[in-house]
């Protein structure tokens, strides 16, 4: 559910050099100038010390060594070899301690090997180079290398917060991002986080104090901002009169209205438990516990989330199902069950970077008997050779969003149909390889190219192609008129 980016300033330095040098030195020092711009930066510094024994009291050949140590220590900050900079800014600073330059250079290395920890999430070694970074401000003379470093930092506890609270840290985490707000009170994406940890755990006061200051301080996300304080609210209402279950693993916490039965709630647990078992290993990876399950009147549901009818749950962090599920036989119960626990385990993983129509489509392919039915296989022969569907709208909307029933039943069924498709057609493991690459951060097509051996788009052809020759029977529109009238959406079919 969330959607963040991380900016950070990388600081490029010039190195000015002076050519003018004492009679006896001149040369060593032209030798060392073209040394130093040609790389070579351990000859130069020699050359430089040369020119500086014959001459001593130039100010240029001194000049000159104050640059090569400076490039010395660039060189070594590149490298991460911090504490060899460090011994060359100190150099320079020993020739000149009031070279501003210098101090700029070093302050500004330090920066961006303390963004390069970050970047690869190595958090406690670069938080005490942030530190240090604020032992070195009172030397720097440049306002935007002070507030360029002090982004980096807040940036850095932002992150290192948030991958705390996503790996179960929930104290550490918190501790984090109120330091990152220390820094600055107005920034929206550690208030957002915590706000969303706290709605996570049903703190919903706390989680209402902190979107309305991240909508204060961001009023782009006004919207969904808004939407969230009236989902606490709602759920604050819910609560009050809920009931409430958990399984002896303490994996489910399930709040109910009370006028269902225990029975219900029992056998709702058992079917989640295993489904629960069943993911873990097809998917590869578990969701933390324990997961808030809430079973809404059905009638609630649907005002409340403002779904469509045929809607059989949704994952925002909290897992909300309709009544109504549990009216359903065994297997329906079961069906949508898997459905919906599929979207648990891919968001609880992914967040919002594996596409939608991939989540609707393995969330099919994972239900216990995920072949098409008439319906659907009506649906997949209308899209495979008919469909007036491009691609790209499947790819950028959510299927809640079609107006017409018809083509959120033809999106089913094209995410269905492509989805297992590829799962079938590539070597056993690939979907595993796939979704690793998304959680490091691949696009869909890089992940695509590597776990599946061709492109999303190349993908889709290959399937359309299979898909004429397998589904030949022409489709028509009087068996499409009588297929509308009786089948509900994806998931929903459920319900008939």
């Amino acid at each position: 559910m969330k959607s963040l980016l991380y900016t950070f300033i990388l600081i490029f330095i010039s190195l000015p050099l002076a050519l003018l040098a004492a009679p006896d030195a001149s040369e060593l020092n032209q030798r060392g100038v073209e040394a130093l711009n040609d790389g070579r930066l351990e000859e130069a510094e020699d050359l430089f010390r040369q020119a500086h024994k014959i001459a001593p009291e130039e100010q240029t050949i001194l000049d000159n060594l104050v640059v090569a140590y400076n490039a010395q220590a660039l060189f070594e900050i590149k490298q991460g070899r911090i504490e060899q900079a460090r011994k060359h800014f100190k150099q320079a600073l020993e020739i000149d301690p009031d070279d501003q330059q210098t101090h700029n250079n070093y302050f500004s290395a330090v920066n961006n090997f303390a963004v390069s920890l970050t970047q690869q999430k190595r958090y406690t070694e670069a938080e005490p180079v942030f530190l240090e970074m604020k032992k070195l401000e009172p030397y720097v003379n440049d306002d935007d290398l002070l507030q360029t470093s002090r982004h980096n930092h807040v940036s850095m506890l932002v992150m290192w917060g948030m991958d705390e609270l996503d790996a179960g840290g929930s104290i550490r985490g918190r501790n984090l991002l109120y330091r990152a707000i220390d820094m600055d009170q107005e920034n929206a994406t550690a208030l957002r986080a915590l706000a969303d940890h706290f709605y996570n755990y049903d703190l919903y006061s706390l989680a209402r104090e902190y979107y309305e200051k991240a909508m204060a301080a961001d009023p782009l996300r006004k919207r969904q901002d808004k939407e969230r304080i009236e989902q606490c609210l709602a759920d604050m209402e819910f609560e009050r009169n809920a009931e409430q279950m958990t399984d002896e693993r303490h994996r489910f916490q399930v709040s109910y209205d009370a006028w269902i039965s225990e029975r219900k709630i029992h056998l709702l647990i058992a079917v989640m438990t295993e489904a629960y078992e069943h993911l873990s290993v097809e998917i590869g990876h578990k969701p933390r516990p324990p997961l808030r399950v809430k079973v809404y009147d059905s009638d609630d549901f649907y005002e409340i989330h403002g779904l469509p009818h045929w809607a059989g749950g949704f994952f925002d962090g909290k897992l909300r199902l309709p009544s109504h599920l549990l009216n359903l036989d065994e297997k329906a119960i079961r069906r949508v069950v898997y459905h919906e626990m599929t979207h648990v385990f891919l968001s609880s993983w992914l967040g919002d970077k594996l596409e939608f129509w991939m989540h609707e489509g393995l969330a099919q392919h994972f239900e216990p008997d995920w072949r098409l039915n008439p319906q659907e296989l009506a649906h997949l022969v209308n899209v495979v050779k008919y469909s007036s569907f491009k691609f790209e709208e499947i790819r950028l909307r959510e299927f809640e969003t079609f107006s017409e029933r018809s083509r959120a039943q033809e999106a089913y069924a094209h995410a269905k149909g492509f989805m297992h498709y590829i799962i079938e057609t590539r070597p056993e493991g690939s979907l595993g390889e796939f979704l690793k690459l998304i959680a490091e951060g691949k696009t869909t097509d890089q992940a695509c190219k590597q776990a599946f051996g061709a492109m999303l788009e190349d993908l889709h052809v290959e399937w359309r192609m299979w898909g004429r020759a397998k589904y030949p029977k022409i489709y028509d529109d009087t068996l499409r008129e009588k297929i509308n009238d009786r089948a509900s959406i994806g998931h929903s079919d459920n319900f008939n």
